[in-house]
């Protein structure tokens, strides 16, 4: 039995791929699963200054302790303006600095990225995402 974590890229609480999330969480019936939301995990911006002043912020370690303790995770990657959230792009900036090998984090575990949006401009993301694949 696997520990999947499954979370919305968004900060938005009423976030459609929020809903897909909740959805997708209830399909997983031979596995663990834990939803989390990007709102319940507030950053600052990133920027040097503030990491050298204040250092890595408190939700940055628990969302990492949340990746660390999970084998897979399903991510409904939202759409703002044919790009990712800034939420979503602050998050993986902050993790990215809560540990001097970032890779490790998602080394080795399956990520499945779904996606919803009533933008006509979100297929051209979803294919963005898929070249990176």
């Amino acid at each position: 039995m696997k520990n999947v974590l499954l979370f919305a890229a968004s900060n938005n609480p009423e976030s459609i791929n929020g809903k897909l999330i909740n959805y997708t969480a209830g399909l997983f019936k031979k596995h663990k699963t834990n939803v989390l939301r990007l709102h319940d995990y507030p950053l600052p911006v990133y920027s040097p200054v503030t990491e050298s002043q204040e250092g890595i912020p408190k939700n940055a370690k628990l969302f990492q302790d949340q990746i660390l303790r999970h084998d897979a995770f399903v991510i409904s990657v939202a759409e703002h303006n044919r790009s990712v959230t800034a939420a979503f792009k602050n998050t993986l900036d902050w993790l990215s600095r809560t540990d001097k090998d970032y890779s490790s984090l998602f080394s080795g575990k399956a990520i499945l990225l779904i996606s919803t949006s009533p933008s006509p401009g979100a297929h051209e993301l979803r294919w963005q995402m898929l070249k990176l694949c």
